[in-house]
C-alpha cells in the first residue's frame, strides 16, 4: 500500500548542535541541568531563538546567539537540540 500524499505529515529534522554544520538553526530545546539551562538562556541560547553555527571542529563549535558568540565543547553541544533554518 502506498502512502497517501494528501495525509503525509511534514516533519522537521531535529538534530543536536554537535551534528550541525555551519549555518542557521533555531533552538528546539536544551537537555541539561537547570543551572546550565539558565546560564545558557542568559547568554541568548533559549528555546525558539535563532542560533548560528559559525565554526565547527572535532572538539566543539563557535556559535552566535543574538549578539553573543560562544565557544562550546561537544558534550554541551550534544544537549542542545535545533532545527534547520
Amino acid at each position: 500500500m502506498h502512502p497517501n500524499p494528501n495525509t503525509a505529515v511534514l516533519q522537521q529534522d531535529i538534530l543536536t548542535l554537535d551534528q550541525a554544520c555551519p549555518g542557521h538553526y533555531r533552538v528546539d530545546g536544551i537537555h541539561s541541568i537547570h543551572d546550565l539551562r539558565m546560564r545558557l538562556a542568559a547568554m541568548g541560547l533559549r528555546k525558539g531563538e535563532p542560533v548560528q553555527v559559525l565554526v565547527r571542529n572535532r572538539t566543539g563549535a563557535v556559535v552566535q546567539a543574538g549578539e553573543t558568540r560562544l565557544a562550546l565543547g561537544n558534550e554541551l553541544l550534544k544537549a542542545i537540540r535545533v532545527t534547520p533554518g
